[in-house]
């Protein structure tokens, strides 16, 4: 842990508070860190992101509201110049195609707890 946290938040010394989680409480914006986040949640996070810049903000203190890095707000301010809204809109889901189906995959949970393995 870097020591610029134990200056910031000195309980952590005393393991009473999570830094992550403190400092992302103190703005009230949400924590993305699990990854899978809610598509339509991080876009949502980018609109109003925009939103702000186009009221004034920086882009650093967009940045530092939503805990990203600068060059994230800089670029999606570039995908909003270029495509409007548009370009902020969640991408289609990353990777290989499911081998099952929807069906299929209820289907097999269903057997899965049916056999006791799930």
């Amino acid at each position: 842990m870097p020591l610029h946290s134990f200056l910031v938040f000195p309980e952590i010394l005393h393991n009473r508070v999570n830094p992550t989680l403190a400092a992302r409480t103190q703005v009230g914006v949400r924590d993305f860190s699990d990854g899978a986040g809610n598509r339509v949640e991080l876009e949502d996070r980018r609109m109003r992101a925009i939103s702000l810049w186009q009221q004034g903000e920086t882009k650093a203190a967009v940045a530092r509201r939503f805990h990203v890095a600068p060059q994230t707000v800089a670029r999606w301010v570039s995908q909003f110049r270029l495509n409007g809204t548009a370009g902020l809109k969640k991408a289609k889901q990353a990777g290989r195609k499911p081998k099952l189906d929807h069906k299929q995959r209820e289907g097999l949970e269903k057997l899965l707890l049916l056999l006791n393995i799930a």
